[in-house]
């Protein structure tokens, strides 16, 4: 005679536990592209910053109105696309950070937390610069220029440094992520 299966007392809870496994799963993929993502975006960041110095200088530092607002000009153009590559950044950033909690390493999330008050900082200190390239480029009077861009100047380096710090954590939280996903797998 044969048995008959039973089917398990909790068939819904073993579903669940399965569908949250693999959501899990899928989460952490999702933090580590997007990490991947926020780490590119800073690092553009960085680059175009520590690119502007020379202009900045020359900007600063030139005789003659035509020739300094064309380098301003040149310095605005740079400067906006460091905000838009740390708005990028910021907003990525903060969708990463949801997925390390959703995802459960307890050791990336801090990294994470890192990461998204550094990306913030740098979009918040490239805002600043922006701000400061438009109202220098606004501006007819030599000295009201070289005032602005300096402003910018300092902001925008400071949005350098935040990039810089927001790479290194990203950097390490991916290390983390890459761990931690290796212990589990063994």
């Amino acid at each position: 005679m044969k048995q008959k299966l039973h089917p398990p007392k909790y068939p819904l809870l073993l579903i669940s536990f399965l569908l949250l496994s693999i959501g899990s799963k899928a989460q952490c993929e999702l933090f580590k592209s997007e990490m991947i993502e926020v780490q590119k975006f800073m690092m553009e960041v960085s680059q175009i910053t520590d690119s502007l110095s020379t202009v900045a200088e020359s900007a600063s530092h030139g005789a003659h109105l035509k020739s300094v607002q064309s380098d301003v000009r040149k310095f605005e153009a740079l400067v906006a696309k460091a905000l838009t590559s740390s708005e990028e950044a910021a907003t990525m950033s903060a969708e990463a950070q949801y997925y390390s909690e959703v995802c459960g390493m307890e050791g990336i999330i801090s990294y994470a937390n890192a990461v998204e008050d550094y990306a913030t900082d740098a979009r918040d200190f490239a805002d600043e610069a922006y701000i400061n390239a438009k109202q220098a480029l606004a501006t007819k009077n030599l000295g009201n220029i070289r005032y602005y861009v300096r402003k910018a100047h300092v902001a925008i380096q400071e949005a350098q440094n935040a990039a810089d710090y927001a790479v290194i954590a990203a950097s390490n939280s991916l290390a983390g992520s890459i761990e931690n996903s290796y212990t589990k797998n063994r």
